[in-house]
């Protein structure tokens, strides 16, 4: 017999993420996760420090030529990092 107030778990978990501030680190952690098959191992063995700051994507990179094609894909990166979140979260990219 089903409640009228029966939820899906999804529904519940949606709505504590978002009443909890959760929001955040758990983007965070998604895109830590999936950084290295989003960019590939290379990129990613070249890239530390992954972080987001006001909805900007915060990168450390030592390698000033990885920080240069980094730049000039960086539309292109953020849209594809949105997709993974299945929002527009991430507004730009920077590099620390």
């Amino acid at each position: 017999m089903k409640r009228q107030n029966d939820q899906h778990i999804s529904a519940i978990l949606g709505e504590l993420v978002q009443q909890k501030k959760l929001k955040h680190k758990l983007y965070v952690k998604r895109i830590q996760s999936y950084w290295s098959e989003a960019m590939g191992p290379m990129i990613a063995e070249g890239t530390s420090n992954i972080e987001i700051q006001r909805q900007v994507l915060c990168l450390s990179v030592p390698s000033s030529t990885l920080r240069q094609e980094l730049n000039l894909c960086r539309q292109e990166i953020i849209e594809k990092l949105n997709k993974h979140l299945g929002e527009p979260y991430l507004k730009d990219l920077r590099f620390v």
